[in-house]
Parts: structure tokens; sequence; C-alpha cells
């Protein structure tokens, strides 16, 4: 199980990439602005705030231990003469 995914990108001497780019399950869109959008695995997050109401909607999929499959293929597609 990964316990500390910081030390995993240090390790890989990757320092220009944002953590979104590399727990990104799958790939990313642009939204009407042409950005990228990553999505996080619904593990990753904790839940969603109503900006109306402020009510806290708990996500019952968030899982603090999860272990992303792809967060090793990821670092290896990633081209660290960039970084």
């Amino acid at each position: 199980m990964k316990n500390d995914y910081s030390e995993e990108v240090q390790r890989a001497g990757i320092k220009s990439f944002s953590f979104e780019n590399i727990l990104s399950e799958k790939l990313p869109v642009k939204n009407e602005n042409g950005d990228l959008i990553f999505r996080l695995p619904s593990q990753f997050i904790k839940g969603i705030v109503n900006h109306r109401t402020g009510d806290i909607i708990k996500n019952p999929n968030f899982n603090p231990e999860y272990n992303s499959p792809a967060f090793e293929s990821n670092i290896q597609s990633l081209d660290l003469n960039y970084s």
C-alpha cells in the first residue's frame, strides 16, 4: 500500500507536475476554456460542500487508505526530461 505519495514523487525526481496529473485514473478532458480537467478517483474525495446552504455531504466512497492502481504507471509515463 502506498503510504506516502509525496515520497514516491520525490524519489522519481518529479518537480514540475501536480498531484492531480499523477493521481488521475482517467484521461483529462478539456473544459469550455480549453483547460485540462483532471478527475481524481472518488476514494480521494472526502465530500462536497453545497455553497448555497453550507451543508457538507460526505462521500461514502472516501477511503484514506486507497492505493491508486494508476499511480505507478502515471509516474512512469511522465517525461522526466521536463521536470
